[in-house]
């Protein structure tokens, strides 16, 4: 385990935290979105994968700074979550959803 790592799993322990966690680390985050963004043409748009990102608030972050709005869901409960903080949302559903689910939900 790299010494990045074995901080993380320290700082975790230390804070006692007893729940599945997500730990963001804002500088590797702005680096990847910084190189993300040198790759984005007018042809090239991003999509983010909901089924990555499980955080609204991490989405909503992502969303401002590379100005998107396309999606991709996997999970048929995440499209009113979506939809709900991003209404203009383009979403791509990333399997097929079985037609009663999809019905469901209209």
């Amino acid at each position: 385990m790299s010494d990045y790592f074995k901080q993380l799993n320290a700082a975790l322990l230390q804070a006692n935290f007893a729940l599945p966690t997500l730990i963001i680390d804002q500088t590797r985050l702005d680096a990847n979105l910084a190189q993300a963004k040198k790759m984005l043409t007018p042809k090239v748009t991003p999509r983010l994968v909901v089924k990555s990102l499980g955080s609204i608030e991490l989405l909503k972050y992502i969303v401002n700074d590379l100005n998107c709005t396309r999606f991709m869901v996997f999970h048929l409960p995440h499209v009113p979550l979506v939809l709900n903080a991003f209404p203009n949302a383009d979403i791509l559903l990333g399997k097929p959803m079985p037609v009663r689910a999809v019905q469901s939900f209209y």
